[in-house]
């Protein structure tokens, strides 16, 4: 370790407080990014807590390791050189450029943001190749900034409002180039009715014992589909202790019910969200006319801002040869164009942003995409002792199949939905979801719009 000074630097409500340390690591500029309750700096603990002294302290073993603030320019063969793709100018003033912010959240009571890059870990079933066509959909259409062949499709949306405290998270309606998007924001899809023709069934299994309050049941189609609003809470939670507890605060006669259907913890020195919601969903599409929604359940959010002080972005657009990209600057799931800052992510997270959750193999059965159930198309081929054809990839066409008995009638997934935890050999009737996701700020319009 270097004897000498670093200098902590944390964005609070009235502006930004420094505190000279010694007995730290050198570096350049350096945020303490840890969420609430870590200790050291960052969080009540620490420079995050309103009117809070700032914490000088060596930072423990088990804490988050310190953050740097990446460059705000993109520099390298992959980055884009026009000036259109810059905003803020490359290199920018301040965060915003290293991931090709089109808006700027700074001094904006709304912060606003669209999914760039998505990557799935778990189900087992998204193979590679429908990795990379889901890569390709979180891309708008846009050859000079990066973007020459996105299609578009499967693009989240966060709607943070810094005054309400609510935060509105969902999938963008189709749009077909970026330029489109930008003339007047991306905008939430949302249908009263989607059903999947010949798919839906009319009746599902009703909750097993233990299955907590607030819980949405199994669904039958139609589905009411849209952003979820969530409801901003002062202290930070922890799943599962804290399920059972959330649930009930967004149910009837909880204190939060009628102000959101979900609810998010932000700790503004370390630009850390942390957000739970019972029940949304994922809308992918084929085209502008053609899509499905997919129900997630008990989805939960981390994430980290690049820079507190300048919330433009969640990870970093890569423009260096070090990620081994193509001579196209196309990335896929092994070698992605987009990712964490230098220094911010451990190991084994593929971006500063992971979304965890589920989804029930009954609701996965009624849609049918990419010629298949979801049921199919997530196993993998993983069922045991079940027969789908390759003709009519379809998890009803065992005779074992029976939507109304959860144990025996479904295929076993390896999710519990009654406890959101590993399945067992009494409860499996879910698939676990893992995904690693960046984001950019970015226009998105108010309301929500008709999917179709």
């Amino acid at each position: 370790m270097n004897t000498g000074t670093v200098i902590f630097v944390a964005a609070l409500a009235g502006g930004v407080v420094l505190c000279a340390c010694e007995e730290q690591i050198t570096q350049p500029l350096v945020v303490a990014l840890k969420p609430q309750g870590v200790g050291g700096a960052g969080g009540a603990g620490g420079a995050g807590g309103a009117g809070g002294a700032v914490s000088c302290a060596t930072p423990s073993a088990t804490a988050p390791a310190m953050r740097v603030v990446p460059p705000s320019s993109c520099q390298g063969r992959c980055c884009p050189t026009a000036a259109e793709c810059y905003p803020s100018g490359n290199p920018s003033a301040y965060s915003g450029a290293e991931c090709l912010a089109k808006r700027d959240n700074t001094t904006q009571t709304r912060w606003q943001f669209r999914q760039t890059l998505s990557v799935s870990t778990l189900p087992l079933g998204l193979t590679p190749a429908i990795q990379a066509l889901l890569i390709g959909r979180t891309q708008l259409l846009n050859p000079m900034c990066g973007a020459p062949s996105g299609t578009s499709g499967f693009i989240q949306l966060l709607d943070f409002d810094t005054v309400a405290n609510t935060s509105r998270t969902g999938f963008a309606k189709f749009v077909a180039d970026e330029p489109t998007a930008l003339a007047s924001g991306l905008c939430f899809g949302a249908t009263d009715m989607f059903t999947s023709p010949g798919y839906g069934f009319t009746k599902l299994y009703d909750p097993p014992p233990g299955w907590p309050r607030g819980l949405v049941a199994p669904m039958p189609m139609p589905w009411k589909v849209g952003p979820v609003t969530a409801a901003r809470v002062d202290k930070d939670f922890k799943l599962p202790d804290d399920r059972e507890t959330l649930l009930a605060r967004v149910d009837v006669g909880g204190d939060l019910y009628g102000k959101g259907t979900g609810v998010f913890y932000f700790d503004k020195a370390s630009g850390y969200l942390h957000g739970y919601s019972p029940l949304t969903y994922i809308l992918n599409y084929n085209s502008a006319t053609d899509y499905v929604a997919i129900p997630i359940r008990e989805s939960e959010i981390t994430q980290y801002l690049n820079d507190p002080a300048h919330p433009n972005c969640a990870g970093v657009l890569f423009g260096d040869d070090e990620h081994a990209l193509p001579d196209s600057c196309i990335g896929d799931t092994t070698n992605r164009a987009w990712g964490c800052p230098a220094g911010t992510c451990t190991p084994d997270q593929l971006a500063p942003t992971k979304i965890t959750g589920y989804f029930l193999i009954a609701e996965l059965e009624q849609i049918f995409t990419l010629g298949q159930t979801l049921c199919n198309l997530f196993a993998g081929g993983s069922y045991r002792n079940w027969t789908i054809p390759d003709n009519d990839k379809a998890c009803r066409r065992d005779p074992k199949w029976n939507p109304l008995d959860p144990v025996n009638g479904l295929p076993a997934g390896d999710w519990c939905a009654t406890k959101n935890l590993p399945a067992d050999e009494n409860c499996h009737d879910a698939w676990q979801s893992v995904s690693y996701s960046t984001f950019q700020a970015f226009p998105v319009a108010d309301g929500s719009c008709p999917t179709l």
